[in-house]
């Protein structure tokens, strides 16, 4: 069986974060690349964590648990 498939905490929370480091290191490599600016690899790890504490804050607030 798939683990990132259901709607149970546990899988969307596996599916936010793969979501969410690919997204942070993808634009992390487009700045890299399009504008000649480097971030540093703490800096986009604090930008993917503080994505996954904001959206799984929002789920608190859509009643996720009821």
């Amino acid at each position: 069986m798939d683990k990132g498939m259901g709607r149970s905490f546990k899988s969307r929370l596996r599916r936010l974060y793969a979501a969410a480091t690919v997204y942070h290191i993808w634009t992390a490599r487009n700045k890299k690349v399009f504008e000649g600016e480097q971030q540093e690899a703490g800096m986009v790890a604090a930008k993917c964590v503080y994505a996954i504490k904001c959206r799984v804050n929002s789920w608190r607030d859509d009643n996720f648990y009821m």
